[in-house]
């Protein structure tokens, strides 16, 4: 494997733990916010028992009430978070299904390092996985994520066919519109050809714009229009 291409799959590696990150954080702040008010609890309660002439009992009950809704919301959260990894990991498993040309390829299952794992149709594993897959399966994992994303905007990839074969290539571009409801592609012709792409997408191809290089400093960006 070249350094571009080891570049290229660190690159890809590092935005799909960024992006699981950004989905977790949020999670995180709700857990943060409340062990402080576990914390702020505890500490009402301290004063309370100072008091003279208070109810004491009354504040008891109303402070197992509050470890109660803590317990609750702290539940919620959890199952938040496994629905959502179980969302993820079976958008992204349709996603692979429509793009592996591998038949005995099963599904794609979340590791406990957030990557996605290809598991065989016997239920085992598959530890060594070629380029091409490494490709598709952080493709997936990007539909995956903007599909179960807070706002969803436009996917934009660069160069996404250089290390996959024709039938990779079909594949993908046929199922693309799935994925969001606007994918941009930066790519060679070589990489994929035009014919390609409109026999994929049909009707759903929207536009295509050229790189027009008029000189060593000079590059204009044209609509094509045949």
């Amino acid at each position: 494997m070249d350094e571009a291409t080891l570049r290229k799959d660190k690159s890809d590696h590092e935005k799909t733990v960024k992006e699981i990150y950004v989905t977790e954080r949020v999670l995180n702040k709700c857990q943060d916010d409340l062990v402080a008010n576990k914390v702020n609890a505890d500490n009402i309660q301290k004063r309370v028992e100072k008091l003279v002439g208070t109810n004491l009992q009354r504040e008891r009950n109303r402070r197992s009430f509050y470890a109660q809704i803590y317990d609750l919301l702290d539940d919620s959260v959890a199952e938040y978070r496994e629905q959502l990894r179980r969302r993820v990991e079976a958008d992204a498993t349709r996603h692979f299904k429509a793009l592996t040309t591998e038949p005995e390829y099963a599904a794609l299952s979340i590791n406990d390092s957030y990557g996605l794992t290809i598991l065989h149709e016997d239920g085992q594993d598959i530890p060594v996985r070629s380029a091409g897959a490494e490709h598709v399966v952080a493709l997936c994992l990007a539909g995956a994520l903007q599909n179960n994303a807070p706002l969803q905007g436009p996917i934009i990839i660069d160069s996404p066919f250089g290390r996959l074969d024709t039938g990779h290539t079909t594949s993908i571009v046929r199922a693309l519109p799935d994925m969001t409801q606007q994918v941009m592609l930066l790519v060679y012709e070589d990489e994929l050809p035009a014919g390609l792409a409109r026999n994929g997408l049909k009707g759903k191809l929207k536009a295509e714009w050229l790189l027009d290089r008029r000189s060593a400093r000079h590059t204009e960006l044209t609509r094509r229009r045949d």
